[in-house]
């Protein structure tokens, strides 16, 4: 049984859900029967919190609820037979600055980390750190059942092993006693998840720690007791039974009968009223207004003014009217403008109100413009403009064939026909002595290429109409090249004379079905030691059309034959060699070098797939076996054979930035041939193929083009090649070394210098010795240091390589002993005289001895001691009664 189990002396049963009121203070307040558990969300979370975020998260308060105001919760506890637990579906929010309980929270920390005060935490009756007459919560936990650093890591609180643990609060502490509200809070719980547990309480009916109930409460089957919606209240200031509770006089009237405005100059002020109850109001029964005598809205009847009072914006009275109007035309005099009021007159002024017999006549003339008699400085026109002494008759119109610039009357002697045709300089049709565009202009005739160098160039066109193509007759002319277009007219610079079969000697010649696809042999390595000497290996390429063309397999059958051929033998590595390169790996190749050479055939790849790519499949037959033994091998059967992978999925099968594809490495010492039909995806469109047939051979002499290096001076020129294939080599016949004969590492033979030359560093020659070394110590003279030599010298140089005569053995010596009289520190040779004894005190060295000298280095035996019971003056050292004898005396 567990520590905790020993306590237990009964499990009390929860009682059954009841609905009642739970607030203490209402009328139908119905105490708890029994103890049982209320959960209270506090809060809902919908977003950050300070810095934690708390978005979909709920606060829990748990409440144990006991039966009396004056029951103590002694402690929570929990093993295996009584489990006490708080689980959420997700997990507990726990801050980083609290811990598992409220111990140590301080609210004012609350503005600084809001969060904070949502942590959670277990308790008994506190949310903070204990003040006057509270005590902690105290932890029960044993070390081989820790529960405490699981929850604070926001996972569930269980304690429920044998041994047990809990928490708990001491005797007398006021956190634990439940109060009016008969509740004792036991935890604190924030959670995005759904909260579930339960515990087993302690419990001290009405404060008596002889009267103790113990009862496993869970969540599940809490008190059931109805909210505050279930409950009665007592109106305001009257209790449950009616009666008024409000009686500030003491008078035995409840003040609500005896209330009102006790204010005797109030407006609503009431005789009979004995308690004020504030609501004096001053304004109901006064009257404000206008007060002012002058003002348009002048009241009598106002009491106090308002500041209401409008007045007349002078020079007007209230109504409107002019105060002063002399000639009664209802503008006032103050706003009256003198000037002259015919509108006919030169003078007339619009704002004038009042004539003042101005006006002025002698601007009248006539005042249009297009007029023989048009005068500028008129402003009123008399009616005496004439058009006809001045006029020039034709036609005015512009746009019109006959049109007269100079005209200024029209005479409708305008015409539009005579000078009409296609004004449009572009167009097919364009008249330069047309002034009037009539439509008809030809845009179409005449157009087309009109570039010279254009596939299309069109000498009869003299409008270009934007289709010259300047693309589709591009291409090799020549036709000796290997890429030669028969339709091609303008020669782009891209003959090819090689590719097709070109080296003079040792080359490779072949036949397709398709000549848009070709073959490329590329000597890999030619070796002269080990079992491969006097044996070259190749590499055969498939040259592709399309960036993205696609070889998927290579087959052969009795219609048309899959071979390779030597007129010797292929080398195979014995191994980790096959038909494939699958096994040239890394690791394979760092035991067996050879492996690099093996023959195998593959598409695309060298070695194992990687990531994209796909290895190389056989189909049935015995072909391979036959190339394993280092044969030739011919599948010419009616089934047939050869090797392939799968499209589209595999990289491999993609020509490469040089528009090949490996198919095939041979290692051998004679001439290779062949056939083989390849399957090919143009483009990569592996709903359309081509079936190429090749057959190829390399001979002593090919039968293409002539091509190899073509340069005289390169190392590799061959006067057979009539085309360069960009194979020159200029450098492995050459000689490269150091050519300054003044170098250490100068080669007589090199042909060119390759800046290697490595010179000596004086005062060393070119294998370290020196040039000059007079005395012959291995240290050259113009490193030579002149000093004294003798370590045992006072001016000893550590760095002299010759003594020169100068060691001094006088100025440094002295007496070299720290312990010495006379030490000297600046003493580097002992010179025997040290003195130990003159700057020595002897004396008494014992501190109980009468003659004790605090001064003295050595003891000489001197010490004297007092004789008891008498001290070293020879008084008593104890006399109590001070007669001068001693007590002991």
């Amino acid at each position: 049984m567990s520590i905790f189990a020993l306590f237990i002396t009964g499990l009390l049963s929860v009682s059954q859900a009841q609905t009642a009121c739970n607030d203490p203070v209402a009328c139908n307040y119905t105490p708890p029967t029994t103890q049982c558990i209320r959960v209270e969300a506090v809060t809902t979370h919908t977003g950050m919190v300070g810095a934690n975020d708390l978005t979909g998260m709920t606060t829990y308060r748990v409440f144990a609820v006991l039966q009396n105001t004056d029951d103590v919760l002694s402690a929570i506890i929990g093993d295996a037979q009584y489990p006490t637990f708080f689980n959420s579906s997700t997990s507990f929010f726990q801050h980083s600055a609290g811990s598992a309980t409220p111990n140590g929270l301080n609210p004012a920390f609350y503005g600084a980390f809001p969060s904070l005060a949502f942590d959670s935490w277990i308790t008994i009756g506190l949310e903070q750190s204990p003040v006057a007459g509270e005590g902690n919560v105290n932890i029960l936990e044993d070390s081989t059942e820790p529960w405490v650093n699981t929850f604070e890591s926001g996972n569930n609180l269980n304690i429920s092993g044998p041994v047990g643990g809990g928490w708990y609060a001491f005797a007398g502490d006021s956190n634990s006693i439940s109060g009016a509200d008969n509740e004792v809070l036991v935890g604190q719980f924030t959670t995005s998840g759904t909260l579930s547990g339960q515990i087993y309480m302690q419990i001290f009916i009405n404060g008596d720690s002889q009267n103790e109930v113990r009862t496993l409460v869970n969540l599940d089957n809490s008190c059931g007791l109805g909210g505050v919606q279930d409950c009665v209240y007592a109106p305001e200031n009257y209790d449950c039974d009616g009666v008024c509770t409000l009686d500030t006089n003491a008078n035995g009237v409840c003040d609500l009968d005896e209330m009102g405005c006790t204010i005797t100059f109030a407006c609503n002020y009431d005789a009979t009223a004995l308690i004020d109850d504030g609501t004096c109001e001053f304004i109901s029964c006064i009257s404000f207004g206008c007060t002012d005598l002058t003002a348009c809205n002048y009241d009598p009847a106002a009491d106090y003014d308002n500041g209401t009072c409008s007045f007349a914006n002078f020079p007007y009275n209230c109504d409107g009217t002019c105060i002063n109007d002399n000639d009664g035309d209802g503008i006032c005099d103050e706003f009256e403008i003198f000037g002259c009021t015919d509108a006919t007159a030169c003078n007339y002024s619009s704002g004038a109100t009042d004539d003042n017999g101005t006006c002025t006549y002698d601007c009248l003339g006539c005042t249009d413009p297009s007029a023989c008699n048009f005068n500028s400085s008129s402003s009123q026109d008399d009616g005496s403009c004439e058009f006809t002494s001045c006029a020039t008759v034709g036609c005015t119109d512009s746009a019109a064939c006959n049109y007269n610039p100079d005209a200024n009357y029209d005479d409708a002697s305008c015409e539009y026909t005579s000078c009409l045709g296609c004004t449009d300089s572009n167009a097919c049709n364009y008249d330069a002595a047309a002034l009037i565009d009539d439509g008809s202009c030809d845009l179409l005739s005449c157009a087309g290429c009109t570039d010279a160098t254009a596939c299309n160039y069109d000498s009869t066109a003299t409008i270009d109409d934007g289709s010259c193509d300047l693309t589709s007759c591009l291409g090799c002319t020549d036709p000796a090249a290997c890429n030669y277009i028969a339709t091609a007219t303008i020669d782009d610079g891209s003959c090819d004379f090689c590719s097709c079969g070109g080296s003079s000697t040792g080359g490779l010649s072949f036949t397709t079905t398709h000549p848009q696809y070709g073959l490329e042999i590329e000597t890999v390595a030619t070796h002269s030691s080990g079992t491969l000497a006097g044996m070259t290996t190749y590499r055969l390429y498939l040259n592709m059309e399309l960036a993205n063309d696609a070889a998927t397999s290579f087959t052969g059958n009795d219609i048309f034959p899959l071979s390779l051929n030597t007129t010797t033998s292929f080398y195979q590595e014995p191994i980790f060699g096959g038909v494939t390169p699958s096994n040239s790996s890394g690791a394979a190749l760092s035991i067996l070098p050879n492996l690099l050479y093996d023959s195998w055939i593959t598409i695309g790849i060298d070695g194992p797939a990687s990531a994209g790519e796909s290895n190389v499949s056989l189909l049935p037959g015995t072909w391979g076996f036959d190339f394993e033994s280092g044969n030739s091998f011919t599948v010419n059967d009616g089934i047939g054979s050869g090797w392939y992978i799968l499209p589209p999925s595999a990289s491999n099968g993609v020509a490469d930035p040089d528009m090949r594809i490996l198919f095939a490495q041979l290692t051998t010492d004679g001439l290779i041939s062949g056939s083989f039909k390849v399957q090919i995806f143009p483009n990569g469109d592996s709903t359309n193929d081509n079936r190429a047939d090749f057959t190829f051979s390399m001979g002593e002499t090919s039968t293409g083009n002539a091509c190899g290096c073509t340069s005289p001076i390169a190392c590799n020129f061959d006067p057979n090649a009539a085309y360069d294939d960009g194979s020159c080599d200029f450098v492995s016949c050459l000689v490269f070394g150091c050519t300054d004969a003044t170098a250490c590492n100068y080669d007589n033979t090199a042909d060119y210098d390759d800046g290697s030359c490595t010179y000596p560093s004086p005062p060393y020659d070119c294998i370290g010795d020196c040039i000059n070394d007079a005395d012959g110590d291995g240290i050259c003279d113009e490193l030579e240091i002149p000093g004294c030599t003798d370590s045992g010298a006072c001016n000893f140089a550590s760095g002299a390589t010759d003594d020169d005569g100068s060691c001094d053995y006088v100025t440094c010596a002295g007496c070299t002993s720290p312990l010495a009289c006379n030490f000297q520190p600046a003493a580097t040779i002992d010179d025997g005289s040290c003195d130990f004894v003159s700057c020595l005190v002897f004396g008494c060295t014992d501190a109980t001895a009468c003659n004790y000298d605090n001064t003295a280095d050595y003891d000489d035996g001197s010490c004297t001691y007092p004789t008891p019971p008498y001290d070293c003056i020879g008084e008593c050292i104890n006399d109590a009664d001070g007669d001068g004898i001693c007590d002991e005396l």
